[in-house]
């Protein structure tokens, strides 16, 4: 079981690495049409990313009960916030701080 949950664990973490090279992508747009937004290295690298993430939650949810996606998913958020603070330089607000503590309290309170 402990297997699965880090495969969970893991697949969210990825999942949110593939949202920051989407999001980077996005913001350093030049491109005009809509093929070149679409097909290009940093997206296409970022859906493979996706999809390994989605096989892999696959495999961590045969061995888990379904009543725990949610508290994994949750994670999401977390990580997603940490990786833009570190990688593209966003700044934490009172309010983020806020909804980050209220989702982990939430995590921990459902996991007991």
């Amino acid at each position: 079981m402990i297997t699965s949950v880090l495969m969970a664990l893991t697949a969210v973490f990825i999942s949110a690495l593939s949202q920051l090279f989407l999001k980077k992508k996005a913001n350093n747009s030049t491109d005009k049409n809509i093929f070149q937004k679409v097909f290009n290295v940093p997206v296409i690298v970022s859906y493979g990313i996706f999809f390994a993430a989605t096989l892999l939650n696959t495999f961590a949810y045969k061995r888990l009960p379904l009543k725990y996606a949610n508290l994994f998913d949750a994670t999401g958020f977390v990580w997603i916030t940490l990786i833009s603070v570190i990688f593209l330089k966003e700044k934490i607000t009172k309010k983020k701080i806020i909804s980050l503590g209220l989702i982990i309290a939430g995590v921990v309170v459902y996991s007991l």
